[in-house]
């Protein structure tokens, strides 16, 4: 017979370590692909860009701008969706606990180190990942066209995301190289 005996902390890290990162990726690149889509190909199609282009700024700064937009935009998707998925993840621990009722206990301070170095990487990560959806969608000459563009960065970023999920993977120098 097998016996756990990791603490609920390892337990729960583990099983967080190998879903967070592919819901992560998943909200940023959803949160950067529609808004780069639409500050390229959607300002195309409404025939806004090149109004915009007449405006005495140069175009380093109105790309600036866009990808600055889409970045933050990525940001606050993913930050959202954190938010929500730590108040779930307190709501399904808290019934568990009390329909077990037992003295279940998790220490969520072992938990900090990791916060804050997700915290300072999806940033990054956004920043990334937005300026790929802007150069993807670019080329786009319609709304439609840029999301048939963004089809394929989405499947390969989910299946980059996925990496964490495969068993007796570890982090390595060859690994840690990969982007995502």
């Amino acid at each position: 017979r097998l016996q756990n005996l990791d603490s609920n902390e390892a337990s729960m890290g583990s099983v967080i370590g190998m879903v967070l990162p592919m819901i992560l990726i998943t909200s940023i690149l959803l949160g950067a692909i529609y808004p780069a889509i639409d500050v390229t190909a959607g300002e195309r199609e409404r025939g806004t860009l090149e109004t915009l282009m007449t405006v005495p700024v140069r175009v380093s700064e109105i790309m600036t701008g866009k990808f600055l937009a889409v970045a933050t935009i990525a940001v606050f998707s993913a930050l959202l969706n954190l938010l929500s998925m730590l108040l779930v993840g307190i709501y399904i621990f808290d019934s568990i606990r009390l329909m077990a009722d037992s003295e279940m206990t998790l220490n969520m301070l072992d938990f900090v180190p990791s916060v804050i170095i997700m915290l300072i990487t999806l940033p990054v990560f956004a920043l990334f990942v937005s300026a790929v959806c802007l150069c993807v969608c670019i080329f786009a000459k319609s709304f439609k066209e840029a999301n048939n563009y963004s089809t394929p960065l989405l499947l390969v970023f989910m299946f980059g995301s996925m990496a964490g999920m495969l068993p007796n993977i570890e982090l390595n120098m060859k690994t840690a190289l990969i982007p995502v």
